[in-house]
């Protein structure tokens, strides 16, 4: 079973020139706003959902779906497909101190009795060897996969009074900024290279836009 993920492109127009919304992690450099698709929701709402999360704003609409793609994962890589209890050893009646949720990836180690050992680590700050949070445990083999679906899609904003600002959200404060689409936003991986891969697409639904 695939795990769905969104990516989300607002762009707006801005003293005559199209812009795209761009977003600043306070660990992990410049991002666009995505996330995980719920159980029982489609992509179109998960791309509205995490976009108004994100950004704080509400008068988003979708404008077309641009690229979806298969993700292909690193070896001893997979993503947790369900939220899951994580024990401290392959046996449902061993300490259980932490859960694990929907949607993130994890570094996979040994398979013993129908669980997965797995290892998630989070850096203190990105390109950083200090880390500040970190799970090992296991977890059942079910609640992973390594299937992940993402679309990526272009959304117009209709009302924005700021250039920039910040929004709390996901247990972090964004700052949110309009970025001119014809410069360098110099983002992340992967976003960087995500936005390689849709500019071409999201200048034709500019230009369709009639955007000027």
């Amino acid at each position: 079973m695939s795990l769905g993920k969104v990516t989300c492109f607002i762009t707006r127009n801005l003293d005559g020139r199209k812009h795209f919304l761009r977003l600043k992690h306070p660990y992990a450099g410049h991002q666009i706003p995505a996330g995980t698709v719920e159980e029982g929701e489609s992509f179109v709402a998960a791309a509205l959902r995490e976009a108004r999360e994100e950004t704080g704003l509400a008068a988003l609409h979708v404008v077309a779906e641009l690229l979806s793609e298969r993700e292909k994962l690193p070896p001893n890589t997979a993503v947790i497909q369900k939220a899951s209890t994580v024990y401290s050893r392959p046996d449902a009646s061993s300490f259980d101190w932490v859960s694990i949720r929907r949607g993130i990836r994890v570094d996979t180690r040994e398979t013993e009795n129908g669980f997965v050992q797995i290892n998630y680590a989070e850096k203190e700050l990105l390109g950083s060897d200090r880390i500040s949070f970190q799970i090992t445990g296991w977890i059942p083999q079910d609640a992973l996969t390594t299937a992940v679906e993402r679309k990526h899609y272009h959304l117009r904003c209709t009302a924005s009074d700021a250039l920039e600002w910040e929004v709390f959200a996901d247990h972090h404060k964004f700052v949110l900024m309009w970025h001119p689409l014809t410069e360098d936003p110099q983002l992340q991986e992967p976003f960087g290279g995500w936005f390689d891969a849709i500019k071409e697409h999201l200048v034709e639904s500019l230009d369709i836009l009639n955007f000027s």
